[in-house]
Parts: structure tokens; C-alpha cells; sequence
């Protein structure tokens, strides 16, 4: 299904979605923070924002309809903790995505995680009031992404801004999330992803770095079963992923994502074909999707790095920012993809592209330390 007017995608990154609608024909206006070449290169236009706060989207999206003619608009990470600019998105165009009312009730901790409770799902413990002790606790915001702010109890600074959020007993094991599309109370699971976490940034030991596909198996199929009664519980539809830790065999509920979430680029781009007929038609369309085997992963700074103009970036790097831009430390420089002939040799993979990154780095034509 391709559609005849350029269709506005809008996320803190949108890189990804860009390409994918581009290889699979749709012409694409791209409105994010980064405004990376790769988005660049597949978008017909694109637009850097500021912010993704409602005065900043609203005054890219006047400028963009001043000059294009749209009618559907997808969305991707980030727009769930700016909730009045996804409503105004919501009135300007048709959503390809869950409605800012449905992404509302599931950013509603207390109420999501009391019905969790209700159908018996396993869970670490979880508080609205700051524990007696810090020890053993985790702070998590009520409408974050990636991990950030994600952080032990002891850790957190008396003196940052409060944020809203609650407290999550630290459950040890294996991070994880499950892909799956939506429509009419279905859901077709798409696969299982193990989450990276980066260890270049010690103020947010939590922060999400990157994917690598899972194999899936029998244990997970309770993790599907919660995207089920979710998905009959908040009218969820498209693409939607949901977060959740192994340990010992045993699954544990995280958190659910109404929206189009990085684990995609594991995937074909048919998936956004079938994310866009799975919201306009009201139902599941019958095709396979095929997990690649790949791994994806998040390059961050180590220190403030300008990226000089260059022409030669290695292939298997994406979000490539453009020629002149200034990399704070801590802030994503770009990701890498890495494919996996065979998994046990992943981490050998990742590391050698790493260090080749690192190298090309060092080259000072390309890039260097401020």
C-alpha cells in the first residue's frame, strides 16, 4: 500500500522510518532532533527540530504544510512524553499510530500496572511513594525512552529537577522486547529482541544502546499472551513493542510502547507496509516478515567531537550526522550495524566494528575532539 501524498513522519530520531517507507516507495517529509544524512538522503524534505514540545512541532508542521500537501502522519519515539504535540498532530492529520488518548491511558503507571496486577502477570515490585531505603530500588520516570533518567535509588541526585515517576525493585536477568502489530483485538508477533545497554555513559547506567534478534521460544509465550489482553484492553493498533526482562526462565513485565519502536530496522521494511494496513484496514494483513540477523547498536561520545566533512563513512554505519556537527560527550554519534552469521560470535563482531569506528574516527579528516 503506497500512498499518493508525501506522508509527514515525526520522532526524536526518524532515520529509520524514513528509509524504510523510501525503500518501500513513499515519499517522505521527516520532522526530528537530528536531522541525520541518512534522513536527509531519504526524505524529500526534512526539517530539524528544536524540541519535540508543541510550540517547536507546531511551527515546523505550518511551515511544512505551507509548502506540501499531507494527510497522514506517523509517529515514532519521544512523542509519548510531549502528549499535547501529539494531539495537535492528531488535528492536523490522520494518525498512523495509536491515538494520543490511547498512548495516555497506557503512560498511566499506576492504572496499567493495578491491571497487570489483576491478571496475575509477573512483575518486579513496584511503589508510587519513594521506598523507606534506597537499596535494591530503581527511579523510573512516568514517560521516558531509552533509559534515560533510569537510575538506583542511591544514585539519584537530591538536587536534579524532580521528575514524575515511580520505583521498580531492580530485577536482575536479560532485557528484552517483544515486536508485534495490532488490529482489532489481534496481534501477530513478529519476533524477540535482546536489548543492549551502554556502558560509555555513567550518569544513566540503564540507557538503551542497541538490539540483536532472539530466537523465539516457549517461554516467551507468555510475554505474548499480555500483548493479547493489552492490545484488547487499549485498542492498540500497528506497531507496538513490549518491554520485558528474562531471568531464570522466567519472564517479567517492564513496559509497553504504543508506538513504532528502533527494534523495525531488525526487520524487513515490508513492516511498515504492513504497520500502515494494519491501521487503515482494521486488521492483520497476511504476509511474513522476516527477522534479519543483525545487530544494531548505539555509538555515543566519549568527549565534545565535531565530525568534519566526509564522504567515506564506513557502510555499515547509520544515522550519520551531517558534515559540521557538534557532538556533545554522552550524546549518539551514530549507530552501527553489524551482521551476525552466527550469533555466538556477536560480541566479536560488535567490538571489531567498534574499534574500526573508533579508528576512523582518529583519522582527524573525518572527525575530531574539540
Amino acid at each position: 500500500m503506497t500512498l499518493q501524498q508525501p506522508l509527514l513522519v515525526i520522532a526524536k530520531s526518524a532515520r529509520m522510518m524514513t528509509h524504510y517507507l523510501n525503500q518501500q516507495g513513499h515519499s517522505v517529509v521527516a520532522l526530528d532532533c537530528f536531522a541525520d544524512s541518512d534522513c536527509q538522503q531519504a526524505a524529500e524534505h526534512t526539517y530539524k527540530l528544536e524540541s519535540l514540545a508543541y510550540l517547536h512541532v507546531m511551527e515546523a508542521v505550518e511551515h511544512i504544510l505551507s509548502m506540501y500537501s499531507i494527510r497522514y502522519c506517523m509517529y515514532g519515539s519521544g512523542l509519548e512524553s510531549h502528549l499535547d504535540s501529539l494531539r495537535y498532530l492528531q488535528s492536523k492529520f490522520i494518525l498512523l499510530g495509536n491515538s494520543a488518548d490511547i498512548v495516555q491511558q497506557v503512560e498511566e503507571k499506576p492504572l496499567l500496572f493495578k491491571q497487570l496486577q489483576q491478571w496475575g502477570v509477573d512483575f518486579p515490585e513496584t511503589r508510587f511513594a519513594c521506598p523507606d531505603t534506597p537499596h535494591g530500588w530503581l527511579f523510573k520516570p512516568l514517560q521516558g525512552e531509552g533509559g534515560i533518567h533510569i537510575n538506583r535509588l542511591s544514585d539519584v541526585d537530591k538536587n536534579a529537577p524532580l521528575l514524575e515517576g515511580y520505583w521498580q525493585r531492580y530485577q536482575p536477568g536479560i532485557s528484552c522486547s517483544l515486536l508485534f502489530l495490532a488490529a482489532d483485538g489481534d496481534v501477530n508477533v513478529l519476533g524477540v529482541q535482546r536489548q543492549l545497554l551502554s556502558d560509555q555513559h555513567k550518569d544513566f547506567p540503564f540507557l538503551f544502546a542497541g538490539l540483536v534478534v532472539e530466537d523465539f521460544c516457549e517461554k516467551y509465550e507468555v510475554v505474548v499472551s499480555w500483548a493479547k489482553s493489552l492490545t484488547e484492553t487499549y485498542s492498540l493498533s500497528g506497531l507496538n513493542s513490549l518491554d520485558f526482562i528474562v531471568h531464570k526462565e522466567k519472564c517479567f513485565f517492564l513496559e509497553i510502547n504504543p508506538r513504532i519502536s528502533a527494534s523495525i530496522q531488525l526487520y524487513e521494511e515490508s513492516v511498515m507496509t504492513a504497520h500502515i494496513e494494519s491501521i487503515l484496514s482494521r486488521k492483520i494483513p497476511e504476509m511474513t516478515i522476516k527477522q534479519r540477523q543483525i545487530a544494531y547498536k548505539v555509538i555515543f561520545a566519549e568527549q565534545d567531537t565535531r565530525i568534519e566533512c566526509t564522504n567515506n563513512w564506513p557502510e555499515w554505519c547509520v544515522d550519520r550526522p551531517p558534515p559540521g556537527s557538534i557532538i556533545s560527550q554522552g550524546q549518539p554519534i551514530c549507530s552501527i550495524i553489524a551482521k551476525l552469521e552466527f550469533k555466538r560470535l556477536l560480541s566479536t563482531v560488535l567490538q571489531q566494528q567498534e574499534q574500526a569506528f573508533a579508528d576512523f574516527l582518529k583519522q582527524g579528516k573525518q572527525s575530531n575532539a574539540i
